[in-house]
């Protein structure tokens, strides 16, 4: 990987930058953003923003790149660890079932129709994002996100990736099922959806 300041000497053509990193929390980070987005503009590269809970590999993370890169349309492309393709290895327990469960709402509720709607891996166009202000506030983004991306107009699409057991503790809970199933709701009452 190249640093932001190597550009000038590369001088990159049909480039696109995929950012998979935390937001600027201080001033330091926020100047150094502010000159990433500068190079990228001067240089016409695409910018990306992705989530990866480790669970993609890299053709899968190729593969996401590809459809969002040549589809206008599509404005998200979630990695989907339920498909057919890899039912076997999928893990199948009480996550699953809850996935399933706010999915269904997710589905009923908004009209968002997901297999994997709370994936960790999900890549992004980032002018879709831009002067958005969510609401959420932990793992609900993902609800907010799959409607307001949605509601905007444009395709999610969803490509089997491969499940790998995560390594440690998961961190949802019941109660992080509940706020989810809260931020469908309130996406319903509070957004139109856009022509």
């Amino acid at each position: 990987m190249r640093a932001i300041n190597q550009l000038t000497e590369i001088k990159p053509e049909n480039a696109i930058w995929m950012k998979s990193s935390c937001e600027p929390f201080c001033e330091e980070m926020d100047l150094d953003e502010g000159r990433k987005k500068n190079w990228l503009e001067h240089f016409g590269i695409k910018e990306y923003f992705a989530h990866a809970s480790g669970h993609a590999s890299g053709d899968e993370l190729k593969e996401m790149i590809c459809v969002l890169d040549l589809n206008p349309e599509v404005g998200m492309v979630l990695g989907d660890r339920f498909s057919k393709t890899y039912e076997k290895e999928s893990d199948r327990n009480q996550f699953y079932v809850g996935n399933r469960i706010l999915g269904f709402a997710q589905r009923m509720i908004n009209g968002v129709k997901l297999n994997d709607p709370y994936t960790g891996l999900r890549l992004i166009r980032f002018e879709l994002l831009k002067g958005w202000k969510p609401r959420s506030s932990g793992f609900d983004i993902e609800a907010e996100l799959n409607h307001r991306i949605d509601r905007l107009g444009y395709k999610i699409v969803e490509l089997p990736i491969k499940y790998r057991k995560r390594l440690g503790k998961k961190k949802l809970s019941f109660r992080h099922g509940l706020k989810i199933l809260r931020r469908i709701v309130i996406s319903r009452l509070t957004t139109q959806k856009h022509t």
